[in-house]
């Protein structure tokens, strides 16, 4: 190779690569253009070492790992110029370096490693390309949690609502690729005598891969930190609470917290929808100790995030690190309660999670569904549920936490067919799922409430569902119908009497504007439960110093803004 080409080669990868990134990001910087540069230069030092073959493959690879920018461009188009300038210098890092190896394979053991390495590399563009496919959006951090940390039932749903045509090309395009990087690398040899000069070429591509592997694909997983801190703070928060002073520790009685999943409040014949879905909750707004709240919102519109926040210390609010959150249950230990997590979900995910540990810190555990994801069982209906509470014997001063599966996608798959009422579709069945809902919450009511030690009753939903808009949800493709929740609580007479100035303070309450990460505090708070610095006086719901000013109010961790919602 002559250098007047060699040259030309550096600068026209150079100047074309530049261009593309600044017209994809509308920006420029010629710093971070450097890295453009670096690139063309280990190209052209790669192709000076080896054959012809060495240059094709190392092109056709980057392409194909380098598609995602343009996906992202396409969907989000969140990426500035320094983005993607890192990026493509980490992909030609990662290509080289994989080439440099595949040229010093022989024979089967060559054909081994361009198979499983090239699965690997091209796995990365096809989980990308896939989920634009199916959800019509681009693969972010909470798409990463929502994969990594789900059981096999719910990831085969997943699978069989989404998968379509476009992901079966997507699949076949996948194979195609690891044919042609096979038949391209067979081919690819260094040549003799330039061991000094690979030598170098290896140690500047490790360089350039440490020193790009910060970069926007990369921070999808390294986002995941923050969930490993509130796993890790176990065995901190116990030294903490060991050291507490308990300034109100908790009132008797039996409290319980329902969870319910995916629920919109506008299919609800309680908040106005046109078809009676929740004939229960609609003859509960004539108890007078009944307080349905209208303007409730999800802090986030998936379940692991949403539950991470809603049942500790961690709100949109505050600055409150995870490891050092404490749990809504760890506070009721250390306020003397029995405390009871029912569940008709799996733990999340094959490792510990926010959710998995805040279970696990309940002094007693049923999960009707299995304890882990590994575990397959047959379809249980909420209901089952009831056969916990039918045997439990609650003591005088007990949380309940229960978790339902409530109304998550396959929506005829939650209800038996006495609930199928409306006829199939998916409207139709979300609102069969709806009913029943209503149905097993008027057992799981009436069921603890007959409990002489029964004080409340309080249900909210982990997020909405973008149903009416044929979405399910998810942060990518969001949209404010998935943070449409239900909020009430039921209590008994004897608490409405014993704890007016709460009580009365809620109902005053009914169209001020929530958000479910503040149910730690407001549960603290109907509870009767201060310890040390830990409670919240203005995220309260049911303090007499909470924050209803409606322009701090947020969704999805504080990247939206509730003000921005036009219903």
């Amino acid at each position: 190779m002559n250098k007047k080409y060699v040259v030309m080669s550096i600068l026209g990868g150079y100047v074309g690569l530049t261009l593309i990134a600044a017209l994809l990001a509308q920006d420029f910087s010629i710093s971070n253009s450097l890295f453009f540069l670096i690139s063309s230069l280990l190209f052209a030092f790669g192709a000076s070492l080896g054959k012809t073959e060495y240059l094709k493959s190392a092109l056709f690879v980057s392409l194909v790992l380098g598609s995602v920018v343009v996906l992202n461009c396409v969907t989000l188009n969140s990426l500035i110029y320094r983005d993607i300038a890192v990026f493509w210098g980490y992909v030609v890092a990662v290509v080289n370096l994989f080439l440099i190896i595949v040229a010093f394979a022989k024979g089967f053991l060559r054909t081994c490693f361009t198979l499983i390495a090239g699965c690997a590399l091209f796995f990365v563009p096809l989980l990308f390309w896939g989920y634009y496919f199916a959800e019509g959006s681009f693969f972010n951090t909470d798409s990463f949690i929502a994969i990594t940390q789900t059981n096999p039932r719910e990831s085969y749903e997943y699978f069989i609502s989404h998968f379509n045509f476009k992901i079966l090309l997507a699949l076949l395009a996948f194979v195609f690729i690891l044919y042609t990087v096979h038949r391209l690398t067979s081919k690819v040899y260094f040549q003799k005598g330039i061991s000094v000069g690979l030598a170098f070429f290896t140690i500047l591509n490790i360089g350039l891969f440490y020193r790009t592997s910060d970069n926007f694909i990369t921070k999808i997983k390294y986002k995941i930190d923050d969930y490993r801190g509130f796993v890790e703070g176990i065995k901190q928060r116990k030294e903490y609470f060991n050291t507490l002073r308990i300034d109100k520790n908790g009132a008797p009685g039996l409290y319980v917290l329902v969870i319910g999943e995916s629920e919109n409040k506008t299919h609800m014949g309680a908040y106005g929808y046109e078809r009676n879905t929740t004939p229960w909750l609609n003859s509960m707004k004539e108890s007078p100790n009944t307080v349905i709240f209208e303007n409730a919102y999800s802090c986030h519109v998936q379940t692991l995030q949403a539950l991470s926040y809603a049942l500790t210390a961690m709100n949109q609010y505050n600055s409150i690190e995870s490891n050092d959150a404490v749990s809504l249950i760890e506070m009721a230990n250390a306020a003397g309660y029995d405390t009871y997590w029912i569940s008709n979900q799996n733990f999340f995910g094959e490792s510990e999670t926010p959710i998995s540990i805040i279970a696990d810190a309940a002094k007693s555990q049923y999960f009707v569904n299995g304890s882990t994801k590994y575990e397959i069982y047959d379809n249980h209906y909420d209901e089952d549920i009831l056969t916990y509470l039918d045997v439990i014997t609650f003591g005088d001063k007990a949380l309940v936490i229960i978790h339902l599966m409530g109304n998550h996608w396959f929506y005829s798959e939650r209800y038996p067919k006495d609930f199928d009422k409306y006829g199939e579709g998916t409207i139709n069945s979300y609102d069969n799922s709806i009913l029943y809902n209503d149905h097993v919450m008027e057992r799981i009511y009436k069921k603890l409430s007959a409990n002489h030690n029964f004080k409340a009753l309080v249900y909210f939903s982990d997020h909405s569902e973008g149903v009416n808009y044929g979405l399910q949800h998810g942060s990518s493709n969001f949209i404010f119908d998935m943070t449409y929740i239900p909020f009430y609580m039921c209590f008994s007479k004897s608490y409405t009497e014993e704890n007016s100035d709460i009580f009365n303070r809620l109902k005053s309450r009914q169209k001020t504007m929530f958000t479910n990460d503040l149910i730690f505090n407001t549960m603290l708070s109907v509870m009767n439960i201060k310890i040390d610095n830990i409670y919240e006086p203005e995220n309260d719901f049911a303090g007499d110093s909470y924050n209803g000013d409606t322009s701090r109010f947020k969704t999805v961790y504080g990247k939206r803004s509730i003000s921005e919602d036009t219903k």
